[in-house]
């Protein structure tokens, strides 16, 4: 197994890929970083820890983080762009320090390693500017556009996990008086969105609410938007109400719709809560985030049940690439490979490399056990290669 993983390995890593999901932060931070900064928006900050200034506590930092996939990955990523073969601790700390900050002064260093370093032909941008678009290189990005604030639209003082609100994001003068216009506005929007180059929606509402959306009346919807007396049902119900027209929008507009599915605030959250919005609105194709960890078995399933759900593992190989890899086969083993895809999911070039370089060792792992059990030959575990890497996320998203 191990020189049929090291050639498979060595294909993904010269594998040109397109990355469906990044929240690659603009120029400005990406000019002049420190490592403490890079780790600092990193999974790796996600642990609770931080690495002090002392000696001692930048060892104890390493040592508690050395085994976690978010970790690992990254002082990987950092390896591969600083030339550098030492694992990071105390004794390396100002070494690779030195070299981040000399990498990063050049303002053209984190394009160049996006595309030349971590082989990315486009790259799929999660911002929270309008329309996903900011100051970036437009050769190489394409914006999805964030739809949560919608959903928080019934009051003024209503804001998303993410602080925001449509007023202020949609730069509307006034929100629309009734709940009729209010989504006449949303589609509206969306459409612009399009316009404006997105290729995508995307939902992050598992940071906000559950993940089941139900059918509900106009009537129904309508009682929670901008009613002082509404209750917390009445809000849900116009949640619910404003989440299926945007599936509808999505539909109608060709614009797949990415649903972020697992972790969040983990109630209601497993992909699983989508089953009968996926149902109900075949039209659209429904891209499910992060394998729903830890409820991985949901993707499975949707996947092989409807055929507009999309498999997209960006950010489970951080979390655990040993769950990444059971998550693929059972993939494989039930639906075709041009219904996957991969984004890093991350904030910097450091890490993006360090999740690419997670994603190979996954499928190089994953495919070099089906090859050696008999299941695969070479030339097929070559197709799947392309297909997660490239060509599944180019027929989803039209690039």
């Amino acid at each position: 197994m191990k020189d049929t993983y090291r050639k498979l390995l060595a294909e993904c890593e010269g594998a040109r890929a397109v990355n469906t999901h990044c929240h690659h932060l603009p120029d400005g931070f990406q000019q002049g970083q420190t490592l403490d900064i890079l780790l600092e928006n990193s999974y790796a900050a996600w642990n609770g820890l931080t690495p002090g200034r002392t000696g001692e506590s930048r060892d104890d930092y390493c040592r508690q983080l050395r085994a976690t996939a978010s970790f690992h990955w990254l002082e990987k990523g950092l390896q591969r762009l600083c030339g550098m073969d030492a694992p990071l601790c105390a004794a390396t700390w100002d070494a690779y320090d030195a070299k981040v900050r000399a990498l990063t002064a050049d303002a053209g260093f984190h394009l160049r390693a996006l595309r030349e370093d971590c082989g990315y032909d486009r790259v799929i941008l999660d911002s929270l500017a309008p329309c996903g678009r900011q100051e970036t290189d437009e050769t190489l990005f394409v914006p999805t556009y964030r739809v949560n604030m919608f959903l928080f639209g019934y009051g003024n003082d209503a804001k998303d996990h993410n602080g925001r609100h449509p007023l202020a994001c949609c730069g509307w003068d006034r929100m629309p008086g009734s709940y009729p216009e209010f989504l006449a506005a949303v589609r509206n929007e969306i459409r612009m969105a399009k316009d404006r180059g997105a290729v995508a929606l995307k939902s992050a509402l598992a940071y906000d609410r559950g993940q089941r959306f139900l059918p509900v009346s106009p009537e129904q919807a309508a009682a929670g938007y901008r009613n002082p007396e509404a209750s917390p049902e009445d809000v849900i119900r116009f949640q619910d109400g404003v989440f299926r027209e945007i599936c509808a929008a999505a539909g109608e507009t060709g614009l797949p719709l990415q649903v972020h599915t697992g972790l969040g605030l983990l109630k209601d959250s497993a992909a699983m809560q989508l089953r009968d919005l996926i149902a109900d609105y075949p039209g659209t194709r429904f891209v499910l985030f992060h394998g729903s960890f830890p409820w991985t078995q949901d993707v499975v399933a949707l996947t092989r049940t409807f055929q507009n759900v999309y498999a997209d593992l960006c950010w489970l190989p951080l979390l655990s690439a040993a769950a990444c890899e059971s998550l693929l086969r059972e993939l494989l083993e039930s639906v075709t490979p041009l219904r996957l895809a991969w984004g890093c999911d991350t904030w910097h070039s450091f890490e993006s490399l360090g999740a690419r370089m997670a994603m190979n060792h996954v499928l190089a792992k994953t495919l070099s056990g089906l090859i050696d059990e008999g299941r695969i030959d070479p030339a097929q575990a070559e197709y799947v290669i392309g297909c997660v890497l490239k060509e599944g996320a180019k027929r989803c998203y039209g690039l």
